[in-house]
């Protein structure tokens, strides 16, 4: 047990980008906040696993328009000063950011940025700290959590908290609660080539290579820095990999390297790859969808360009640019209880394939989930995770009017 003067108002668990923009909203709006990361960085996704293109904020159905910004827009023209990301549109570096598609980043510039505006907001860190499990007030209420533990080299430290946001992305606490939800499984990992002549490249027509259970995706993401000699690859994908599971973790980082390497052998020989080599693969895998927990509205397919009077976020279609998913505040909630909320790519669902053949909610699994998305969902669940600390209230018993006022406020859209 914590003493009261370290209890929180808002605890963080994870610091991906949907968990920076969580706990900067949550500061920001007079919150005392803490932000729990297993990693030695913030980014999660963009930083470790080389996801450098910030996609999703783009909606075509109405003409070229913005439709994330917030946070996301605070935290990307940072980027951009500090001369660690651009706009680009489809991989193509544009001066004039009104026809961008996405921003795309430098990932060791990106860590340095997070830090900077993360630490600016007043947010507390605490980076190589891992969720362990959660403790409920079950005297007060048994609802309601009041502690999270974190496990590390440092042992078993026990976190307070009024309130609850779980970015893990894996929504670990709905394992921790003992909620419903779904898995999903399939991994890849990051890496980044160097050696490498792309204006040769750019002319070749390659296709993904299959290497028994896992393949390589040879479409690259531009390098900010030397965008003639290198491209990020969100390459080795392996097929079956239940990403919360120890084994199946290890074989898939094991896997994904020798993809990688294959890959490299087999592309030497294509014009634009003879000097080709690996200068990094990502620090850990990449997980697409592990937990989607069954709150209290879930996304369908058959929730594209439909409006809802909760909407707190909007999400582009970034697969074909057009059209929109917005996201109801209903999405985040939980059903069972009071004091957490979800924000990040677990809260819309799994992508059930059997056989190859997509059987449900392909394109609810695939706009939410992007980066500029999570960072949006993440902005309102740090709000309304203020709010709920100041109003001594659940979250289930705010006034979403009110976390929409919030939202217009700091230049978001919804």
């Amino acid at each position: 047990m914590t003493n009261k003067s370290d209890i929180y108002d808002v605890v963080v668990l994870g610091g991906g980008v949907a968990g920076v923009s969580a706990a900067i909203a949550a500061k920001e709006s007079g919150a005392k906040t803490i932000l729990i990361e297993k990693s030695g960085y913030l980014g999660g996704m963009v930083t470790g696993c080389f996801v450098v293109c910030l996609a999703g904020m783009y909606d075509g159905k109405y003409g070229e328009r913005q439709v994330v910004k917030g946070n996301f827009t605070k935290i990307t023209d940072r980027a951009i000063r500090e001369g660690f990301a651009e706009w680009t549109k489809w991989n193509v570096r544009l001066e004039d950011k009104s026809l961008g598609r996405e921003v795309t980043v430098d990932p060791e510039g990106f860590k340095y940025v997070l830090d900077l505006v993360t630490l600016e907001a007043g947010v507390e860190l605490r980076f190589h700290s891992y969720g362990h499990n959660i403790n409920f007030d079950n005297i007060k209420n048994p609802k309601k959590i009041q502690e999270v533990n974190i496990i590390g080299k440092f042992g078993v430290q026990t976190i307070e908290g009024k309130t609850f946001i779980d970015c893990t992305g894996d929504a670990d606490t709905a394992a921790w609660c003992e909620l419903d939800y779904i898995k999903g499984y399939g991994v890849t990992i990051g890496v980044r080539f160097g050696g490498l002549d792309v204006s040769k490249i750019a002319e070749e027509d390659i296709k993904t290579m299959k290497y028994g259970d896992s393949s390589f995706n040879p479409y690259g993401w531009t390098s900010i820095f030397n965008d003639n000699t290198e491209r990020f690859y969100d390459g080795g994908h392996i097929d079956g990999i239940d990403g919360l599971d120890i084994e199946d973790a290890t074989w898939a980082e094991i896997t994904g390297r020798a993809t990688a390497q294959q890959a490299l052998k087999d592309l030497k020989s294509k014009p634009g790859y003879e000097d080709a080599y690996i200068i990094s693969t990502g620090t850990h895998i990449g997980q697409r969808k592990t937990r989607a927990p069954f709150n209290q509205y879930h996304l369908s397919d058959l929730d594209e360009n439909k409006d809802f009077k909760d909407s707190i976020a909007i999400a582009g279609n970034v697969m074909v640019d057009h059209g929109y998913m917005k996201i109801p505040y209903r999405a985040l909630l939980p059903k069972k209880i009071d004091n957490l909320i979800f924000a990040g790519r677990c809260i819309s669902p799994v992508n059930q394939a059997i056989k190859g053949v997509r059987k449900v909610n392909f394109t609810a699994y695939e706009i939410p989930r992007i980066v500029a998305p999570c960072m949006a969902t993440g902005e309102a669940a740090g709000i309304a995770a203020a709010m709920c600390a100041d109003e001594d209230k659940g979250f289930s018993d705010l006034n979403v009017k009110e976390i929409q006022k919030k939202l217009t406020e700091r230049g978001a859209i919804f």
